[in-house]
């Protein structure tokens, strides 16, 4: 029986440990995530430093950055094309349906 006490207080402890730390962990989170977006925050430390680089490098590092932001330019229309045909689709209906009501 005194095994299975030693058993618990030891398990009671670690867990206590474990939660604890875990505690201590959400405080940190909460404490890095107050006052700033999350965006904001990576941009600084993104953005910052690779801008610096991109000052720093030469003409071949600069037409790759716009390459790549064009690429990227692409990739997002892509993606929304069928949104934006949709929405150029309905309001081209509405106005032939207006132009058949004026008529």
């Amino acid at each position: 029986m005194t095994d299975l006490k030693r058993q618990l207080k030891e398990d009671k402890a670690i867990r206590s440990a474990a939660r604890s730390i875990l505690l201590a962990q959400i405080a940190q989170v909460r404490h890095g995530l107050s006052g700033q977006r999350i965006g904001e925050k990576l941009a600084d430390k993104i953005g910052n430093p690779a801008l610096e680089k991109l000052e720093n490098a030469g003409t071949p590092a600069k037409v790759i950055a716009a390459a790549v932001a064009g690429a990227a330019s692409v990739v997002a229309v892509a993606l929304a094309w069928k949104p934006l045909t949709d929405l150029f689709a309905t309001t081209a209906e509405e106005e032939a349906l207006e132009t058949d009501d004026d008529a």
